[in-house]
C-alpha cells in the first residue's frame, strides 16, 4: 500500500503504473477479505482497501474538480471561461466514472462476501464448518463497512452529476 501511495504522489493517480499497481493491490486485498475474513478483520483490510485503493484516488480527483471550478470563476474572458468549463466538465465526468467503477467493485465484493457469509453461517451453526463464529462476525463487519463505502461513493458520484436536482436516495 505504501508503494501505491508513493507512486501516486510521484506520477499522479492516473498514470498507467499507478492504475496497474492499484488494480493489483485491490485484487490482493479483496482475496484476503474473501478467503480469510478473520485476518482481514484483525488487519483492518477493508479500511486499507478503501483508503488506499479508492478514497485517496477520489480525493485527488475531487481536488482536481475544485481546481477546475476555481479556474472557471477566475477566467477573465468568454473563451477562457469556456475552456475552463470544459476542463471542469471533464474532471467531473472522470470523478463520476471512477466512483461508478468503485461502486461496481464493491457491489461485486459484497455479493462474494454474502456467499461466504451464508456458507460460513451454515457451517458454524452445524459445527462442521471450516469457519468459526468469529469468521462469521468478521464477514458481517466487512459487509457493513463495504455498504458504507458504497454509500460514500454514491454520494460523490451524485454530488458531481450534472443534474440540477440531485438524487440522494441512492447514497
Amino acid at each position: 500500500e505504501g508503494e501505491l501511495r508513493s507512486l501516486a504522489r510521484a506520477k499522479g493517480h492516473g498514470s498507467i503504473d499507478v492504475v496497474a499497481l492499484r488494480a493489483s493491490v485491490r485484487e490482493k486485498l479483496e482475496q484476503v477479505m474473501i478467503k480469510d475474513p478473520r485476518t482481514a478483520h484483525h488487519e483492518n483490510v477493508d479500511f486499507v482497501l478503501w483508503k488506499t485503493v479508492f478514497y485517496e484516488h477520489v480525493e485527488s480527483m475531487k481536488r482536481g474538480v475544485k481546481k477546475a471550478a476555481t479556474a472557471v470563476e477566475a477566467a477573465s474572458d468568454a473563451e477562457a471561461k469556456e475552456a475552463a468549463r470544459r476542463r471542469l466538465q471533464s474532471s467531473s465526468d472522470s470523478l463520476r466514472r471512477v466512483a461508478g467503477e468503485a461502486v461496481s467493485f464493491y457491489e461485486q465484493l459484497v455479493r462474494q462476501l454474502e456467499v461466504s457469509y451464508h456458507a460460513s453461517r451454515a457451517a458454524a451453526s452445524s459445527g462442521s464448518g471450516r469457519l468459526s463464529l468469529e469468521a462469521v462476525e468478521a464477514l458481517v463487519w466487512s459487509l457493513s463497512r463495504s455498504w458504507c463505502y458504497m454509500g460514500d461513493l454514491a454520494r460523490y458520484r451524485e454530488l458531481h452529476s450534472h443534474r440540477a436536482k440531485k438524487e440522494w436516495s441512492v447514497a
